[in-house]
């Protein structure tokens, strides 16, 4: 008979099996089996036994030595909840170790949360170690370097433990986002370390290095790993791409100006979608099938919207006069 976790979590509820054979088997499962959700499964009705240590220490072995990421955030989630103030030593020591940019998203995210005397300064020295290693794309990395390190001149504990953390997370997601787009291009405020401008149009042209034809094809913006995490962007350049939904952007919440031209934008509830961004100020829509739809009484009354360029108003204005001569 084969033995699902939810089964023997319920033989366990029947007192058909003690707490010490149902841990065994539940844990045998996580150690053992092939098939991910089964594991899930298993890690979740532990936590239901009230192990307290014991547990703890099986998800902190899954965070250590696993090699499955989705058992590894949904471990890293589960301390969250439940063991936030025995975390502090693991989360700095796979938060080192880990290469997985969502893994790293996820220990920052625990990071936030813990409080402890030490984290700030914590913080900071893996700044300042990060800012010393060698990167493939040194100029992109070369750039939040320079500014790092003048912020570690200034000794960065005067800021709070949550801007810190932000700094990391808008580092590593700086890294990551060269990684796919090599000509992406952004600014920084050079006193809080965090991403304040960002350029990622063009990203459907050819690349060199790459196969003839191969493009990026970029159509959500859920696509773009990262992109929502730079939440103290400001301005947003992605112009000239396939991008069909921008849904996601609503979680930008201090973003101001925005350039969508030249995209695929056609649906009306990406209107909604652009108004929920509650600090927009600027939307550029040119060259977007949806800019044939709405007109600029559709947005909200204090957003500039940029529908259709100088030239084109130019011309249609001309259009207009020669119809009626």
């Amino acid at each position: 008979m084969i033995f699902t976790p939810s089964k023997i979590f319920e033989q366990y509820l029947q007192n058909l099996l003690d707490k010490r054979t149902t841990t065994e088997l539940l844990t045998a499962i996580i150690e053992n089996s092939d098939e991910e959700s089964l594991r899930v499964s298993a890690l979740k009705y532990l936590g239901e036994l009230g192990l307290n240590d014991s547990f703890f220490e099986i998800l902190e072995q899954t965070v250590i030595s696993d090699s499955n990421q989705t058992i590894k955030l949904f471990a890293i989630e589960v301390i969250r909840e439940k063991f936030l103030n025995e975390a502090l030593p693991l989360i700095n020591w796979a938060i080192q170790h880990e290469k997985s940019y969502l893994l790293k998203v996820s220990l920052i995210k625990v990071l936030k949360e813990i409080q402890d005397d030490g984290l700030k300064q914590s913080i900071i020295n893996y700044l300042d170690q990060l800012s010393d290693e060698s990167y493939e794309k040194w100029n992109f990395k070369q750039k939040y370097d320079i500014v790092i390190k003048n912020l570690l001149k200034n000794d960065l504990k005067y800021l709070a433990q949550n801007q810190l953390a932000d700094i990391l997370l808008n580092y590593i997601t700086i890294l990551e986002l060269s990684q796919s787009y090599q000509y992406l291009s952004y600014e920084i405020d050079e006193e809080l370390g965090v991403v304040t401008e960002l350029n990622l149009s063009d990203l459907e042209l050819e690349t060199k290095g790459l196969p003839y034809g191969w493009k990026y094809n970029i159509e959500s913006i859920e696509d773009i790993t990262g992109l929502t995490n730079l939440t103290h962007l400001i301005k947003l350049d992605l112009s000239n791409n396939n991008i069909r939904t921008v849904k996601d952007l609503m979680q930008l919440k201090c973003l101001e100006e925005l350039n969508l031209s030249n995209n695929k934008l056609n649906d009306e509830i990406e209107i909604e979608y652009l108004n929920n961004i509650c600090a927009i100020q600027l939307i550029d829509l040119h060259d977007n099938s949806i800019a044939e739809k709405v007109t600029k009484s559709d947005f909200k009354p204090n957003v500039k919207v940029i529908l259709k360029t100088y030239l084109q108003e130019l011309e249609e204005r001309f259009e207009q006069r020669f119809l009626q001569n």
